[in-house]
């Protein structure tokens, strides 16, 4: 739980990334039976498994900037090509893009649009 973890941890900095990550999780946790880690010679936060199938990936970030884009965005892509998935999401604070890399369709969206249900278009 965010709050309870706001108010008894101690931390010298924001963790602002790894709440957002900690509200997809539980978000996903409501809505899918099955919630995993990819991790291969990248990382990427969520795959979900529906059905016996790996179905969407999912990348957190607070902000994705030129520093953490190629780590973020090759972790999806990854995941993305060990799963034969042709869309992915990178879930951020308020930042909002569709991208096509290597054939891919990967939608960046702000949590508050995923978090009402705008995760397909």
């Amino acid at each position: 739980d965010n709050g309870l973890r706001n108010q008894v941890a101690f931390r010298f900095s924001g963790d602002s990334g790894k709440l957002l990550e900690n509200v997809v999780f539980l978000q996903l946790k409501r809505d899918c039976s099955e919630v995993y880690y990819y991790k291969n010679k990248k990382e990427c936060d969520f795959l979900i498994k529906e059905k016996n199938k790996i179905t969407k990936a999912i990348q957190v970030t607070d902000v994705l900037t030129e520093a953490n884009k190629e780590r973020e965005l090759n972790g999806l892509l990854s995941a993305m090509e060990s799963f034969n998935l042709k869309k992915g999401s990178v879930i951020t604070r308020n930042q909002e893009e569709k991208l096509r890399l290597q054939g891919k369709e990967i939608r960046i969206i702000p949590i508050y649009k995923w978090l009402i249900g705008e995760q397909e278009e």
